[in-house]
């Protein structure tokens, strides 16, 4: 008999473990989850979006300023099987040019760990990732009159 497939949590259940550990080992750490991703009535969703719920925003942001970065936006995934979206891809360089830490955690140990080295002011993960959005920026980015 075939050993059973093991199944990758979804990517609500490693971001509910990761939220649940935080709050009891670091219960000093100021963050805050973004729901963009809720599936909501479609008058809700429409109302939301008008009070400024905007695609492609990462699902934890973390307001702890260490080093040369202002916060930390973390956007959780499934170990395999899911991929950022071209509106994430576009947020994590926005912000990355702002001043702002951006990482994706694949699945919980990951998502952990990239928060655990932020805090801890390791940020060489970090140093790549800000380079390859600078660089993404500059390609989306055109220069645009004052006011358009």
């Amino acid at each position: 008999m075939p050993k059973p497939v093991p199944k990758i949590p979804s990517e609500s259940v490693e971001q509910l473990k990761l939220v649940n550990l935080l709050r009891w080992q670091y219960p000093d750490v100021l963050f805050h989850s973004i729901p963009n991703g809720a599936k909501v009535h479609p008058a809700t969703a429409a109302r939301l979006k008008a009070e400024g719920m905007t695609a492609g925003v990462s699902d934890l942001f973390f307001a702890e300023p260490r080093g040369k970065y202002h916060g930390l936006y973390l956007e959780m995934k499934r170990k395999k099987g899911n991929s950022m979206s071209p509106k994430q891809h576009e947020w994590f360089a926005q912000a990355s040019v702002r001043g702002y830490a951006v990482a994706c955690g694949k699945g919980f140990e990951k998502a952990l760990k990239l928060i655990e080295d932020y805090l801890a002011g390791r940020h060489d993960a970090f140093e790549a990732t800000q380079e390859k959005y600078g660089d993404i920026w500059r390609t989306l980015a055109q220069p645009r009159e004052v006011g358009s």
